[in-house]
């Protein structure tokens, strides 16, 4: 190995700012012997400790320039915010016409908008379209009255089942009665009028009923309950309303957290991501209202436990880039560029429409506000109420919260919901927290490929890159990864 490298141009190129990658293929050597020409290097004094920092620093520049570069050569809606490698007339995501604006916008340098601030570079002259107009929905089907509390009290003789009658087995030992199930403390509120309620300004009032009444149960976690309400009136579209758990945060802080939500998601107006319609109040209890999706992908998937049709998966991709490139950088009503990572994505956060054609990210923004109000109250993020750790990122399982990279955690998360269409199964399972830290952290997934052989080499390709354990081998963006479908990387 000696002499096939140059050492002198080696620590020059170190100090330089040449990634690891580029040194083992330029010089021909394996990662081992590059570090084992590294500490050779050290201790020669060729590098020092301090080019080692600067050249950590320089490498993080040049990636930082080449994102930005990226976001840059794209451009976007001005209506929805979907975001496209090539100038376009019509708009894919939400199929509007702008050929009869001046100039498309482009997108800009996209950084430090934490504080709800943002700096733009010089570009084209920008022209704030009017309000496209609403497409006429369609005539919503009739929503079942809900069943009154007295009608629920006389519960319905149960039905048997069918039994063959001609051949049966051994009459079975006598067992014990076992004891009834627990109800469903959830269903207490079922037939309750929600009150109070406040749309947002912008949201299609005339879509909407007046009275509303809880008629089921749609699911309950650690972070919240979401239950379907119906118009009493049978005119309007149902709702969502989603209950939060006190526990989030202090009680002095559960009105902030939502209020700080209500802030992130009301300037959220996408076709890929759920949109907020309001606040309202069950039984005394404040209420985030959402417009209603049926079905969630998780339960899309518990159908399909070889998993989903691979048309129906390549329908859906550019919607879910979509819907999260949007979370992660968008522009709001308020002209404010906001970078908010999703940080608890997973299948049953995906939700779709009755038709199963259109597909919203759910929850954008939820996680972030609390950590924004409550702080860094817990170290990690398998501590937060409501994650799945078949979804967390190896390094959220040994960094503090603060110092992940968050947007490239939710590019894993992604990848296991890929994986978990593509297959049935999520990549690493285990039994609690500590087999999923060494499961995602010291374990690589089956490609996909090797579960399922009808795979688009390009699909499995993506979904591997997703699974990456160095967040910086993963994916850049979403949007970067809606530009490589049917593309092998």
């Amino acid at each position: 190995m000696k002499g096939q490298i140059d050492f002198d141009r080696f620590a020059h190129d170190y100090r330089e700012g040449v990634n690891d990658r580029q040194l083992v293929s330029r010089y021909g050597i394996t990662s081992q012997e590059m570090i084992a020409v590294v500490k050779k290097l050290i201790s020669e004094g060729k590098i020092t400790r301090q080019d080692y920092f600067n050249r950590k620093k320089k490498i993080e520049e040049y990636e930082a320039r080449q994102e930005r570069d990226f976001l840059k050569s794209l451009y976007q809606c001005p209506v929805c915010g979907h975001i496209h490698p090539v100038p376009f007339r019509e708009c894919p995501a939400c199929e509007t016409d702008i050929s009869n604006r001046e100039e498309t916008r482009k997108w800009y340098e996209l950084r430090n908008a934490q504080d709800n601030s943002a700096r733009r570079e010089t570009g084209p002259r920008l022209i704030e379209p009017p309000r496209p107009q609403a497409p006429t929905p369609a005539a919503p089907k009739p929503a079942p009255r809900p069943v009154s509390p007295a009608a629920r009290s006389t519960p319905a003789p149960p039905v048997p089942s069918p039994r063959d009658q001609t051949v049966r087995p051994p009459t079975p030992p006598a067992r014990e009665p076992q004891a009834p199930a627990e109800p469903n403390p959830h269903e207490a509120v079922l037939g309750i009028m929600i009150e109070d309620v406040k749309f947002l300004r912008g949201v299609p009032k005339d879509r909407y009923g007046a009275e509303y009444v809880i008629s089921s149960v749609v699911s309950a976690g650690d972070r919240a309950a979401v239950f379907k309400a119906e118009d009493q009136s049978d005119n309007g579209l149902p709702m969502a309303v989603k209950v939060f758990n006190p526990e989030l945060g202090e009680e002095s802080e559960y009105d902030k957290i939502l209020d700080k939500i209500v802030e992130y998601q009301s300037t959220m107006v996408n076709p890929n991501v759920v949109r907020i319609l309001g606040t309202a109040y069950l039984e005394s209890h404040k209420a985030l209202v959402y417009e209603y999706l049926p079905l969630s992908v998780d339960a899309l998937a518990s159908r399909h436990p070889e998993g989903l049709p691979m048309d129906l998966i390549v329908r859906f991709l550019p919607q879910i880039f979509n819907g999260l490139a949007y979370c992660h950088t968008h522009r709001g009503h308020d002209n404010v560029i906001r970078k908010i990572p999703h940080l608890s994505l997973r299948t049953s956060k995906v939700l779709i429409d009755e038709g199963e054609t259109v597909l919203k990210i759910d929850d954008c923004g939820v996680s972030m506000a609390v950590m924004d109000v409550r702080g860094d109250r817990r170290r990690y993020l398998w501590q937060e109420p409501g994650i799945n750790p078949a979804y967390v990122a190896p390094e959220c399982f040994v960094s503090r919260v603060r110092l992940i990279n968050a947007f490239a955690a939710d590019i894993y998360a992604l990848g296991v919901v890929l994986y978990r269409l593509t297959t049935g199964k999520v990549p690493f399972a285990a039994e609690n927290v500590e087999g999923y830290r060494f499961e995602h952290i010291h374990k690589f997934a089956v490609p996909p490929r090797v579960h399922r052989y009808d795979v688009p080499k390009w699909l499995d390709q993506m979904i591997m890159k997703c699974l990456e354990k160095e967040p910086k081998e993963r994916w850049r963006s979403p949007t970067q990864m809606e530009l490589a479908i049917g593309k092998e990387v």
